[in-house]
């Protein structure tokens, strides 16, 4: 501190260290009451995080419930069901794009939400914004704390924690996403299906694997196949490591 009136050009004093110490105590001491005041807070049930997701907003009445803000609910619904009807996240951050929809932070500017700058180029949704919005079980109703930590007082970069360290309180605020969509949906995305250069996906694409090495087994098809051509094949064999024979199905 300036009061402290500390000149490295003329010497350090012996009382530095300590007095290092002491501030480096009272940071501590300080930051330790304030994780046990979110400690608390989140245990109660109050959601922790400062700004609601994308499709909900603070109620003017209470600032620590979320109500539905509708027009950023409808892109949710319209990701989700696009996610249903078989798209992975990047083609659906394409197909957003294409219609113009405007991204979390476009749209949080329009509306007079303290935010970042908006992005440099327009509609500029990508598969990371997308698998966020998929991944938040807050859009069932429910309120999820404690899914980050710190290390240290001074580290500012947040870790994440096991899910099984979540704490999840049901039913705290109104859900955009029915409960049984978003299961499905979880469901569709540990199962991925990466679609062909073609557009065509297969029903089975995704729950197929190799018995002999464990390798998911490929979709393969073309334009020029015939239908009974169509096969899957060991990932393993096509990526040419040698580590997998070429049988396919």
């Amino acid at each position: 501190a300036i009061m402290d009136n500390i000149d490295t050009a003329k010497g350090i004093s012996d009382l530095v260290p300590m007095q290092d110490l002491f501030n480096e105590w009272h940071a501590k001491n300080t930051s330790d009451k304030v994780r046990k005041v979110m400690q608390s807070k989140g245990m109660s049930g109050k959601p922790l995080t400062t700004n609601p997701p994308f499709g909900y907003m603070k109620n003017p009445a209470n600032k620590d419930e979320w109500i539905v803000d509708e027009p950023a609910a409808k892109i949710v619904r319209k990701i989700f069901d696009l996610c249903v009807a078989g798209l992975g996240p990047t083609q659906i951050a394409k197909r957003l794009k294409a219609a113009k929809v405007l991204t979390p932070t476009e749209y949080w500017n329009s509306i007079g939400r303290k935010c970042s700058k908006p992005p440099a180029i327009p509609y500029g949704w990508v598969a990371d914004t997308v698998s966020g919005i998929l991944d938040k079980q807050e859009y069932c109703g429910d309120t999820v704390n404690f899914r980050t930590y710190r290390k240290s007082f001074k580290m500012k970069k947040k870790l994440d924690k096991p899910k099984d360290e979540w704490k999840i309180f049901q039913n705290t605020h109104p859900a955009i996403i029915d409960r049984e969509t978003f299961e499905l949906v979880q469901e569709l995305r540990r199962h991925r299906r990466r679609p062909t250069k073609s557009g065509i996906v297969s029903m089975f694409s995704g729950l197929l694997y190799c018995a002999d090495c464990g390798a998911k087994m490929r979709y393969c098809t073309t334009n020029y196949f015939e239908k009974r051509q169509d096969h899957f094949v060991c990932a393993n064999y096509r990526s040419n490591t040698g580590s997998c024979s070429a049988h396919f199905i």
